[in-house]
């Protein structure tokens, strides 16, 4: 929202906590994966990306996939929900005047000789942002 507002920000990520995969649900994958489901319809309504309809059909997409591998009732009807429950948030927050313009995010440009680092190893592209961040720190001074 502040990237809306045209402020110029910097994300560093540090790792402050790890999580045990799994644990906060326990066995409840129906739960974890509703709230993914939905979050991610809601976000793709909230959002302005010119691929928002793609989103919502590689959600169906993967709705399906996740219903024919459980055959369960209940999880079918939990993903249902999801994406019922994804689009009326979605448009309860839009109403809210809740946008995300993502065409005012940074942008940090990748070198096509340097794309491959990033299938690689997670901490090989933290580090190129890092120092790209760094690089450009003083365009990103806000004073």
């Amino acid at each position: 929202m502040l990237w809306n507002c045209g402020f110029p920000l910097v994300s560093v990520p540090e790792v402050v906590a790890h999580h045990v995969r799994s644990l906060t649900f326990k066995k409840q994958a129906v739960f974890s994966t509703y709230l993914n489901v939905r979050n991610r319809v809601a976000l793709s309504v909230i959002t302005n990306i010119r691929y928002k309809y793609l989103v919502l059909l590689h959600v169906l997409k993967s709705i399906s996939a996740l219903i024919a591998r459980t055959r369960s009732k209940n999880f079918a009807k939990a993903m249902i929900r999801a994406l019922i429950d994804g689009l009326r948030l979605g448009k309860t927050l839009k109403r809210k005047r809740v946008m995300i313009d993502i065409y005012k995010a940074p942008i940090i440009i990748i070198p096509p000789k340097d794309v491959p680092l990033f299938f690689t190893v997670q901490r090989v592209a933290v580090k190129y942002c890092e120092k790209y961040i760094i690089n450009k720190i003083s365009e990103l001074a806000v004073e």
